[in-house]
């Protein structure tokens, strides 16, 4: 029985990972279709970068301050029940993953702001960034 347990963990934490990503390049594909490069090449790039930075930023922070806050107050009924349940360790799980893709999106995005790279390649990272990181907070 706990072997089934442990396939279903495994098997939601690939969804939880690969789902957003997924669904991310398919709206990424059918944004190519519409969108012209020249569209693109005409954005200015390093605005949306700073927008996105401060955005990610933000919600990582405030990502970081509810695992706290949950790891924080242990001795709760609410946290006893997540325990008896075994959910804890699966929010556990799903906010240190959103906090990992909040991460990385800052991370490649910070590059691409200072090294001033802006094309539609920059452009379809960030589309995938913010839908990956959308559905991966809402799944959180």
């Amino acid at each position: 029985m706990s072997g089934d347990s442990s396939k279903n963990q495994t098997r939601e934490r690939l969804t939880f990972i690969f789902l957003p990503l997924i669904i991310a390049v398919i709206a990424v594909l059918l944004i190519k279709k519409n969108l012209s490069i020249e569209l693109v090449k005409k954005i200015n790039g390093k605005e949306i970068y700073q927008t996105m930075l401060s955005l990610w930023g933000t919600l990582l922070g405030f990502i970081f301050a509810t695992a706290a806050i949950l790891i924080s107050v242990n001795d709760t009924e609410f946290i006893r029940q997540l325990r008896a349940s075994g959910n804890y360790r699966s929010v556990l799980i799903s906010y240190i993953s959103s906090c990992m893709h909040l991460f990385v999106g800052i991370v490649i995005t910070t590059f691409l702001y200072l090294f001033d790279k802006w094309g539609w390649a920059c452009m379809a990272f960030l589309v995938v960034a913010n839908i990956d990181i959308f559905i991966t907070v809402a799944i959180t």
